[in-house]
């Protein structure tokens, strides 16, 4: 059970890049870990650590529930704002992520 899992936690994490256009480096560096680790959480080699999925989840706006979805069409339903970006560094990462975390607060508070 744990081995499916952690493909489809692998598939989702590589899907939510692509969508929002990070290389796999951007996204390592983000999460302050070596390309390589990243790379075997993507392949679905090892599990990814709750803290660091917490932190994906800020940098792609989306919730938690979200890496444990069989379907990609509901997986990119959850993403709040996703957009093609090129050339970014980390600061820049960063500075993303906290205003995903923003819009996604938003759009919980207007459906309350």
């Amino acid at each position: 059970m744990k081995i499916i899992m952690n493909t489809i936690v692998g598939k989702n994490l590589e899907l939510f890049r692509n969508v929002s256009g990070y290389q796999q480096n951007e996204v390592a560096k983000y999460l302050n870990v070596e390309q390589g680790i990243y790379t075997d959480y993507e392949n679905g080699n090892n599990e990814m650590p709750y803290d660091l999925l917490v932190r994906v989840t800020e940098l792609y706006g989306i919730a938690l529930s979200s890496f444990f979805e069989k379907n990609p069409s509901d997986i990119e339903n959850n993403l709040v704002c996703s957009f093609r970006i090129d050339e970014v560094g980390i600061e820049d990462i960063k500075e993303i992520s906290h205003f995903k975390n923003v819009v996604r607060n938003y759009l919980k508070m207007c459906t309350y």
